[in-house]
């Protein structure tokens, strides 16, 4: 009994941020923590907090130079209202309207926008290496994200 509860307590601790993906504006929630999606989703999270995202995971190297990322930023720890931020950004991603402009190849869950093994990439790296810039739709000037390269 002492293990399952030492086991939702650090569930608890980290489904902070997937409570808050599941209160953005998003074609898809996790709301089942039992799960093993939901559990690995909230073990990347805990990894980003570490700085050991990268630690057992394949990176497309080429991608990294591309997006502008040194091995520094790859390896830091990441606060809590870092991840907040792109976790924002990431959903904004899903408006239509916003960048990317084609949205057939982002992923359908947050655990493969965290890290998708089939690309090795990290959707979460790439949207906090965007530039904030003003965007007019019609009669509205609205803040969007945009990256100089996109690439899933």
């Amino acid at each position: 009994m002492k293990n399952l509860f030492k086991e939702e307590a650090h569930l608890q601790g980290r489904n902070c941020y997937i409570d808050m993906w599941n209160r953005l504006p998003t074609p898809f929630k996790h709301r089942n923590i039992k799960t093993s999606l939901y559990k690995r989703t909230a073990q990347y999270f805990s990894q980003l907090e570490a700085g050991t995202f990268w630690t057992s995971k394949v990176i497309d190297n080429d991608w990294i130079s591309n997006i502008g990322l040194s091995k520094k930023e790859l390896d830091r720890r990441w606060q809590h209202n870092e991840i907040m931020r792109a976790l924002r950004r990431l959903a904004g991603m899903y408006k239509e309207g916003n960048w990317p402009p084609n949205k057939w190849g982002l992923p359908t869950n947050l655990h493969d926008l965290l890290y998708n093994a089939r690309s090795n990439k990290s959707m979460i790296f790439l949207v906090m290496k965007q530039k904030v810039v003003k965007h007019k739709t019609g009669k509205k000037e609205a803040t969007i994200h945009v990256s100089d390269q996109f690439t899933i």
